[in-house]
């Protein structure tokens, strides 16, 4: 019930973050309005639109893939529509929670409830994170080759976020493998910081604490059993998180495009939203909102006016965000109606 309670509460400390992220973009373009922003998606092509509405789905879909290769590799043959619920309850609460806290566990719920283990549901997420994390990397390291200089154009904060993006990126990098890799090192050096924290004060009853660390420990040495030998499902999900990766970024391109915007311009575009995807990493926000659309606004503005920088970001973060989390909650909460009514009608 605690927990229901955190998770609707953080939904409407979301939607007035949502609404303040809106107006303060308004503001900041002087002029522009919500009747220009509407001319604007009405006079957009709708092919190039539908292309774009199709590329924020890939993000879901791409990701549901990873979960469900990462599943069959632990010997669970979930359905498709099974892994797009999983996908969307991660992308959900992922989008509403600080740090995307909640994105997992929400998602563990739902396996859990069709059968698969703790253990394995513990371990899938965990390796989907990792691939989701080097996914992000190798978006970055792409959009550096294909446009080196385009990163210079960000005003100097937005640079230093990026920076700290790059780095918070790469040392949950680290850490993520160090996990899958030398996971009985790191559960050691856990279980001595929680007994230092002990011996000066700082911590209480530290064996409850222990005591979740060490059912953890046995999470991780099933997880590594049960994925051991299993490459192809884990380079499936490196590709499937890659795939996912650059569907998301595409929505900004595909918007640009269909606003009017010229083929030349659109790879300078895919690469500036990949900048902020890794630059938004730099602080534990729920969906990133602010720094997002700061580091959209300000990188857009160095290759456009103000208004069409505006309306660009307001109708591709629209799609890419704010409708991509409605899409996910809506396929969260029919996928929870459809199990819930299945389980009365078999009691």
């Amino acid at each position: 019930m605690e927990n229901k309670k955190k998770r609707i509460l953080w939904i409407f400390i979301s939607l007035a973050m949502a609404v303040l992220c809106v107006w303060a973009v308004l503001k900041m373009s002087g002029d522009l309005s919500v009747g220009d922003m509407l001319i604007a998606f009405q006079d957009a092509n709708p092919v190039v639109m539908g292309a774009a509405a199709l590329s924020m789905f890939g993000f879901i879909f791409f990701e549901a893939c990873a979960i469900r290769s990462l599943l069959r590799g632990a010997g669970y043959k979930q359905q498709s529509k099974s892994g797009l619920l999983y996908a969307s309850a991660d992308v959900f609460f992922s989008a509403i929670t600080p740090s995307a806290s909640g994105g997992q566990p929400a998602s563990a719920f739902f396996m859990m409830h069709d059968g698969v283990s703790g253990a394995v549901s513990t371990v899938v997420l965990l390796i989907n994170l990792v691939m989701y994390t080097l996914a992000v990397f190798t978006a970055g390291v792409v959009a550096f080759l294909l446009m080196p200089s385009a990163v210079l154009s960000f005003s100097p904060l937005s640079k230093l976020l990026i920076v700290i993006g790059v780095a918070v990126v790469l040392v949950l990098m680290v850490i993520f493998l160090l996990v899958l890799r030398k996971g009985n090192l790191i559960f050691d050096v856990a279980a001595k910081f929680i007994g230092f924290l002990h011996r000066i004060k700082l911590m209480k009853h530290p064996e409850k604490r222990i005591k979740k660390l060490e059912k953890a420990r046995e999470d991780y040495k099933e997880c590594v059993r049960i994925m051991y030998g299993k490459r192809r499902s884990l380079i499936a999900a490196y590709i499937y998180n890659v795939l996912s990766r650059v569907s998301l970024t595409s929505v900004a391109m595909f918007v640009y495009l269909a606003t009017e915007g010229t083929l030349s311009g659109a790879r300078r575009i895919w690469v500036t939203q990949c900048w902020v995807s890794i630059g938004s990493n730099c602080a534990p926000i729920p969906g990133a909102m602010g720094v997002a659309d700061y580091l959209m606004l300000d990188g857009l503005s160095a290759i456009m006016d103000q208004n069409a920088a505006t309306q660009l970001e307001l109708l591709s973060r629209g799609m890419s965000f704010y409708l991509c989390v409605a899409l996910s909650g809506l396929i969260m909460v029919v996928g929870y109606a459809i199990r819930f009514r299945k389980k009365g009608e078999s009691k």
